[in-house]
């Protein structure tokens, strides 16, 4: 049992308040300062809780702290200069932030990709590559490349006839000098689009009368 000691309050629980004086506005203010003192308080920073006989201790919560960070945004860039310690030339370094097509997560998206140290005037602009492996319609790898002039409209935007495309490559940003400009910042999905049927003549009993013509169609994913 605590002391009634403890912080000087006696009175017991439920004891009658007995009001003084003939200004209301005291008493009034007299009575809350009592019924404050009667009623329990809770001190978050020592662990103590106020009773009307005493304190006792009453051991307190720890707060549940959960893990928490940004959001991810897929194909971030940053540049970092990993020279070694003590050489006077940058070692410029692309990183991408984890991006997938069709799911798939390239197995390399950490690699790095050297960035040239760009002149102080008038830099070229660089481009962002993903660089896309089929295997019969089916994606098996990713990777990326920082080139310096723009993929050709093969590379870009294959097609092909009776047969998907094996390669894709799409630009995901640019890079002039040290700052970026992302055209993408999701992941993506690369679907199969059937372009348009070529009429064949000649043709014998059983045979397709036509080409097919497939080729890709990028498209973010939200």
């Amino acid at each position: 049992m605590p002391s009634k000691n403890y912080n000087g309050n006696a009175r017991p629980l439920g004891e009658p308040t007995k009001v003084k004086g003939g200004n209301m506005q005291g008493a009034i203010g007299g009575l809350e300062a009592k019924v404050a003192k009667m009623q329990p308080a809770q001190s978050m920073d020592t662990g103590m809780i106020q009773l009307p006989n005493g304190r006792v201790h009453v051991p307190r919560r720890v707060r549940a702290v959960s893990g928490s960070g940004a959001k991810c945004t897929p194909w971030k860039p940053r540049i970092v200069d990993e020279r070694e310690e003590g050489a006077q030339e940058p070692d410029y370094k692309l990183y991408l932030n984890p991006g997938t097509v069709n799911g798939i997560l390239s197995a390399t998206w950490n690699n790095s990709v050297n960035v040239p140290k760009p002149p102080e005037e008038n830099p070229p602009a660089k481009f962002i590559v993903l660089n896309l492996t089929f295997t019969q319609g089916q994606l098996n790898a990713i990777n990326y490349t920082l080139e310096g002039s723009i993929p050709s409209a093969g590379n870009l935007d294959p097609i092909g006839r009776n047969a998907l495309p094996n390669t894709l490559k799409i630009i995901i940003g640019t890079l002039v000098g040290l700052q970026s400009c992302m055209i993408y910042d999701n992941n993506l999905a690369v679907d199969t689009v059937d372009v348009f049927h070529e009429r064949l003549s000649g043709i014998t009993l059983g045979e397709q009368p036509f080409y097919v013509w497939y080729k890709y169609q990028t498209r973010a994913i939200d």
